[in-house]
């Protein structure tokens, strides 16, 4: 055979079985997936074959195919490597809404507008009227659990309903309870190889007679940078950001933030609306804006996700 005989029969061999078992599935698509550099590879085996005449015309042939195969198989096997998710736990102002009560939205059902999606996926579990737990004992933790994957990444906001002492199904006491739910989320989401990272509730928007913001969340904002503290999880203050942008915006241009619309505007509220508690969309996007700034700061190896 000669010198060069051998490998190019070991070139033969190994193409009949590749053109089998891998074309099968490339076909007539695989200039899909050709980049634009291929013209200058093509152009320096060209010139090596040139310059070289024992290669024989099969050889050559089969060895351009397979450089060619190469970045192919690469993105094959990428696409089965699967993507890290942003899981989000947490109550109305952060869930996704129905269309019927429309522009009542949740930062979390706008976040996937600022992810890069190539890289990172949203996963919002958020429910209305949900506590740590409500949102635990009706089984909505568990299902989290079950999906996560080590490298995911747990956002977790509550404190909106924890705070209702009239509603014992969600009531939970801001120095005990709590804190005993949190750090249960943080332990179980870790023991599954994720990472958790902590929100403190958005402001409701409260304003009191010196255009001053009325604090209505007590003791749980603190509560929540306690756990933090005590468990190193990052920590996002919605709460501290969201308050700069309510009351720097004063009482009545704040409003647009918020679920406020007069009777008749949206099919859902007929007769107007006056809510300020629950986001509008351009509100939900505000926040998430802010949410994703802070994310980036304190979650550096997510700034090119977003």
């Amino acid at each position: 055979m000669g010198i060069f005989g051998y490998p190019i029969y070991a070139f033969r061999c190994f193409d009949d079985f590749l053109s089998s078992f891998l074309f099968s599935f490339v076909k007539n698509d695989f200039h899909t997936y050709s980049p634009s550099y291929y013209p200058l590879v093509w152009g320096a085996i060209d010139t090596f074959v040139g310059l070289t005449d024992f290669l024989n015309i099969k050889a050559y042939a089969i060895m351009k195919k397979y450089l060619l195969l190469l970045p192919l198989l690469w993105f094959l096997m990428a696409a089965q490597t699967p993507k890290r998710t942003i899981f989000m736990v947490g109550d109305s102002t952060m869930a996704n809404k129905a269309t019927k009560v429309f522009p009542e939205t949740g930062w979390g059902q706008v976040l996937p507008a600022f992810v890069d999606t190539s890289r990172i996926v949203v996963d919002n579990h958020a429910k209305n009227g949900r506590s740590t737990k409500s949102f635990i004992d009706s089984g909505l933790w568990q299902a989290v659990l079950d999906k996560i994957k080590p490298g995911d990444y747990v956002f977790i906001q509550f404190g909106h309903n924890d705070e209702k002492k009239e509603k014992p199904a969600v009531y939970a006491r801001a120095e005990t309870s709590y804190q005993i739910n949190l750090k249960r989320m943080i332990s179980e989401a870790r023991a599954k190889g994720a990472i958790p990272v902590l929100f403190t509730s958005i402001v409701r928007r409260d304003f009191l007679p010196n255009g001053r913001l009325n604090d209505t969340h007590g003791n749980y904002p603190a509560a929540m940078k306690t756990v933090a503290q005590e468990t190193s999880v990052p920590l996002i203050d919605l709460e501290a950001q969201t308050h700069l942008m309510v009351e720097g915006a004063g009482i009545e241009a704040s409003k647009r933030f918020y679920l406020h619309a007069p009777a008749g505007a949206y099919a859902g509220h007929p007769n107007g609306v006056e809510d300020n508690t629950h986001l509008s969309r351009a509100g939900a996007m505000r926040v998430a804006a802010l949410a994703v700034e802070s994310i980036k700061v304190q979650l550096p190896e997510l700034a090119d996700c977003f």
